[in-house]
């Protein structure tokens, strides 16, 4: 069990219109140290580990190998790819002692590739699935929107290296059914939009969804449905269809790109066949954004609503003095039953323990108070409002039902 403190909640927002990172700053979930860099706090960590866990099972399922690569790397394999130039202005840069100049990883491409050509590439080993989840640094000149554009942020790269590009193309396709496989199970609507222009010069896709806070430039076709990412000047037409393009306020979740053999040639990472390089495929999904997007979905007036998939903890055990020892029993039982348990402890009035509770929004409320026999508890579900008096057993068994209908 995880017993509460008052280090963390904060006073309630005022306002009709609470946006979803001031719910998860006053809920204890996140806490903003400088311009673009934002702690995550217990809460908020273990919303995160929810998200890892179904990425890492998603992956796996796929075939995708995790690596843990260093947080520094060598300024000369950017520089050796063409991107050093390119994108100056967003990389974190330190020399160290040993009189090296080393980028702090924005991404991972660059250490993906060179990782590979360390390694003797058969052809018979492609393709090859790594992944990697991790914080990266970008040296943002006007980090905002809270999560949504930082400094410092949790992103999971996805590479698939092929032989040829018919390999490459399926190899990008699977990693877009995973990236919205995701988003399923988080229950966001997201969309597929076709990047206008890139960097690189090769096809990429960005997934995005309808947000309040505007992230990006999307705009949509009123006739097609198609949807575009753009960076730079916006068309007046769809570039499919001719028809008409409606802005829309979005961000982007993560993207996929279809790199080809662009920076493989850059950088030599071949089969060992003479110029054959290797196809490579890239996927990526900001996770810590991701998080400010689900409290945007699972909020109301009162806090967040988590549903229990995604919650940090299942239920919210709050007990009178007289009823901590049956609370403390309560929550081992529940524990040993899978239930991840958060007892109260604080000297507070259940006033606001309960206006606590709803902004921290977990699934399940359940209350020892003066109104209930010993054995007996008053239940709140967060997100339908319903209430009712249980024993253990009725507890248990709604529990129960709650994680079989909510589970996408």
């Amino acid at each position: 069990m995880l017993y509460m403190t008052s280090a963390f909640t904060q006073a309630k927002p005022a306002g009709s219109n609470v946006e979803p990172l001031s719910w998860l700053e006053a809920a204890g979930y996140i806490k903003p140290i400088s311009p673009g860099c934002i702690a995550l706090l217990p809460f908020g960590t273990l919303v995160l580990e929810r998200l890892t866990e179904k990425l890492r099972e998603f992956a796996r399922e796929k075939g995708f190998w995790e690596l843990a690569l260093p947080l520094l790397q060598r300024r000369e394999i950017w520089e050796e790819s063409g991107r050093h130039e390119r994108y100056r202005h967003f990389l974190a840069e330190t020399v160290l002692a040993d009189g090296h100049n080393y980028v702090i990883n924005p991404t991972q491409e660059e250490a993906v590739l060179d990782l590979m050509r360390r390694i003797c590439i058969r052809p018979a080993r492609l393709p090859q699935r790594l992944f990697q989840i991790g914080e990266r640094i970008r040296n943002e000149i006007r980090p905002a929107h809270g999560l949504l554009r930082g400094r410092s942020f949790i992103l999971a790269d996805f590479y698939a290296i092929a032989a040829d590009a018919a390999s490459m193309n399926r190899e990008a396709d699977m990693l877009e059914a995973t990236l919205l496989h995701l988003m399923d199970w988080c229950g966001l609507s997201v969309e597929r939009g076709i990047y206008a222009t890139t960097p690189l010069g090769v096809p990429a896709c960005s997934f995005w969804i309808k947000t309040c806070t505007r992230q990006c430039d999307v705009h949509r076709c009123t006739i097609c449905g198609r949807s575009y990412r753009f960076t730079r000047s916006v068309s007046e037409s769809c570039p499919g269809c001719g028809g008409p393009l409606e802005d829309i306020s979005a961000a982007e979740i993560g993207d996929v790109v279809r790199t080809g053999t662009v920076l493989a040639e850059r950088m030599g990472v071949a089969t060992g066949t003479p110029r054959a390089f290797v196809q490579v495929a890239v996927a990526g999904i900001g996770l810590s954004r991701l998080i400010q997007f689900l409290a945007e979905r699972y909020s109301d007036a009162d806090g967040l609503a988590w549903p229990f998939h995604l919650a940090p903890l299942h239920v919210h055990v709050i007990p009178t003095v007289d009823r901590s020892v049956e609370a403390q029993e309560l929550g081992e039982r529940l524990s040993a039953e899978g239930f991840r348990v958060y007892a109260e402890n604080r000297n507070q009035s259940f006033g606001r323990i309960f206006v606590d509770a709803d902004m921290i929004g977990l699934p399940v409320r359940v209350v020892l108070g003066r109104r209930t026999m010993t054995g007996t508890f008053d239940v709140r579900l967060r997100r339908s409002r319903e209430e009712f008096t249980a024993g253990y057993s009725q507890l248990c068994e709604r529990m129960r039902q709650l994680s079989k209908k909510e589970v996408l």
